[in-house]
Order: structure tokens, then C-alpha cells, then sequence
């Protein structure tokens, strides 16, 4: 079963990137690498099977003290025996999220966004799926760490 409750769990590693961490804590976890710039220390990158077994490269922004609370992941599939597209991609996520948590919400797309918004809510986390066109085809996988209310009903 999958969890996020602690943070997103790297499979091939065996750890947790926690939510809350900061930018120096986070270049401890797993195998990071710099997302695009030797010198930029603010965009890590992780390629870890995650979710259950999704080839995945995940991506953290954490600018200053930023801490972490959103993370964006696209699907990593071998080329020799997948097509390199992000339709196949966002069919391939939704499928095994689909399995894995169950039906999304679905909401219409705009703009440049090619298929339909699916969002689902796990341990105070909201995982969004998109497929468009930004400067390139993408298919691209949101988690974000909802704040949880300070006062009580």
C-alpha cells in the first residue's frame, strides 16, 4: 500500500524524502544529482522507482529555506520498449494510480493541457496528473503536502 504520510518512499534506496526537510537535508537522501546546472543547488533531482514501482525522475525545488511540500515527477520508460510519449506516459500513471489508489476527480483541461485534470487525495497529499504542451510535449505528476489547519472544530 502506498504512503505518503512521513514523505515519498524511494524503492530502489530504501528511504523516505520527508516532507518539511530542507535544501541541504534533502542532497542527503538517496542518490541526488542537479536537476539541469552543476552550480544550482536549489533544483535536486532523484530517478528511483517510486509509488509502488514507477520508474520515475523526481524533481524538488527548495530555493532559500524553503522547505519541502511539492515534489514533481515524470515517468522514466525504456525506450527500446515503450513509446516515447506523453500520452502513453499519462495513461501509464494513471493506470497504475488508478490500481493503486483508486478513481481520481477529474477536472476539465485548458489551454495548452491535452487531457482532462485528474487529481487524487492521499495521506493530506493531493497528487495531480497533466498532459500538454509547454515548450514540448509533457506529462508531469504533482504531490503536494496539504498544511493541515492549526485549529481544532
Amino acid at each position: 500500500m502506498i504512503s505518503l504520510n512521513k514523505g515519498l518512499f524511494f524503492e530502489n534506496s530504501l528511504t523516505v524524502l520527508p516532507w518539511g526537510i530542507t535544501r541541504d537535508a534533502a542532497w542527503k537522501i538517496g542518490s541526488p544529482t542537479h536537476y539541469n546546472l552543476k552550480d544550482d543547488f536549489t533544483r535536486i533531482k532523484w530517478e528511483e522507482p517510486i509509488l509502488g514501482g514507477l520508474n520515475c525522475g523526481i524533481l524538488a525545488y527548495l530555493p532559500n529555506d524553503k522547505k519541502l511540500s511539492e515534489i514533481h515527477i515524470w515517468r522514466i520508460l525504456d525506450p527500446k520498449k515503450y513509446p516515447r510519449d506523453p500520452w502513453y506516459a499519462y495513461m501509464n500513471i494513471f493506470d497504475h494510480l488508478l490500481s493503486e489508489i483508486g478513481a481520481p476527480e477529474m477536472t476539465p483541461s485548458k489551454g495548452n493541457l491535452y487531457a482532462p485534470i485528474l487529481t487524487w487525495h492521499l495521506d493530506d497529499c493531493t497528487l495531480s496528473l497533466i498532459t500538454g504542451e509547454r515548450f514540448g510535449d509533457f506529462t508531469s505528476l504533482t504531490i503536494k503536502k496539504l498544511k493541515r489547519s492549526s485549529t481544532r472544530r
